[in-house]
C-alpha cells in the first residue's frame, strides 16, 4: 500500500501528516474538475480531517458543494477558509456567489472584500454584475461589467452579460452589439447566437433570427463562455412566440 491512504483503507492504518492530506486535496480537486462532486467533497473532509487549518481545502470543498446546490454548506465552508486566511479573495467571492445562487442578493457588499484584494482582475466584477442583475439593479451590473471590460478588452463573459442585462433594461442595439462583440471573440458559444437572434424578432429580421438561431442549435452546448441562455423572462417570452407562431 506505498504512495498513500488508498480508497476503502482504514486511516487509523497511517500516520495523520501533511503527505496524505496533499493528496487527498489534490484527488479532491481532480474529482471536482470531472464532475464527481461527492466523491470530491469525501475527499476534502477526509484531507480536512487531517489538517483542520488548511484555507485550500475548505474554499475547493464549498466550490463542490456549491455545484451540488448545498448554497448553505458552501457558505459556511468559505467563511471557515476566510477565518483562516482573511486576504483569501476567492474564498469572499465564492462566498457571495453561493448566497446569491441561494437566493440573497441583497448582500452585494459581501462581494467588496474581494475586488479590494483583486480589483485588477477582470474576473473579480463578475459575480457582483450578477448579483446586482439579478435584483434589478442593471445600472449597478452595467458599470461591473464595463469596469471588467476596462481591465480586459476581450473578456467575452463580461461583454456577454454586459449585453444580457442591457437586454433586460431595453437597451436592444447595446446589448447586440456587445453579443456582437462576444462573438467575435467566441463564436462558438451557442448563448450568445441564442441571445441575439431572439433580438432580431422585434424588428422584423427573420433572416437574420433565422441564421443565428440556426448556428445556435448546431453548436455544442458547452463552450469556454458560460451564459444565460433562456435566462431573461422577455427573451423566453419572445422564444415561446417563436415557437407558437412557427418562425
Amino acid at each position: 500500500m506505498a504512495g498513500g491512504l488508498q480508497p476503502g483503507c482504514s486511516a487509523t492504518l497511517f500516520p495523520l501528516n501533511r503527505d496524505y492530506m496533499d493528496a487527498h486535496y489534490q484527488r479532491g480537486f481532480a474529482q471536482r474538475s470531472k464532475g464527481e462532486y461527492d466523491h470530491a467533497i469525501a475527499d476534502y473532509d477526509r484531507g480536512l480531517e487531517l489538517d483542520p487549518g488548511y484555507a485550500n481545502a475548505y474554499y475547493r470543498r464549498g466550490d463542490a458543494r456549491q455545484s451540488t446546490a448545498d448554497y448553505d454548506g458552501a457558505v459556511a465552508d468559505s467563511t471557515l477558509a476566510i477565518s483562516r486566511n482573511r486576504e483569501y479573495a476567492d474564498a469572499y467571492r465564492g462566498r457571495g456567489r453561493a448566497n446569491t445562487l441561494n437566493g440573497d442578493c441583497d448582500d452585494v457588499a459581501g462581494f467588496d472584500p474581494a475586488v479590494e484584494l483583486n480589483g485588477d482582475d477582470a474576473s473579480a466584477y463578475r459575480f457582483p454584475g450578477d448579483a446586482k442583475n439579478r435584483k434589478d439593479d442593471c445600472d449597478g451590473a452595467i458599470a461591473d461589467f464595463s469596469r471588467a471590460i476596462g481591465i480586459d478588452d476581450e473578456y467575452t463573459f463580461a461583454y456577454l452579460w454586459r449585453g444580457h442585462t442591457k437586454e433586460d433594461n431595453r437597451e436592444r442595439n447595446g446589448a447586440i452589439a456587445d453579443y456582437d462583440r462576444a462573438m467575435e471573440l467566441d463564436p462558438q458559444c451557442a448563448c450568445l447566437h441564442n441571445n441575439r437572434g431572439a433580438l432580431k424578432r422585434e424588428p422584423g429580421d427573420y433572416e437574420g433570427l433565422y441564421r443565428d438561431l440556426d448556428t445556435a442549435v448546431c453548436l455544442p452546448l458547452i463552450s469556454r463562455t458560460p451564459g444565460p441562455i433562456g435566462a431573461s423572462p422577455r427573451l423566453r417570452t419572445r422564444m415561446n412566440t417563436v415557437e407558437r407562431c412557427g418562425i
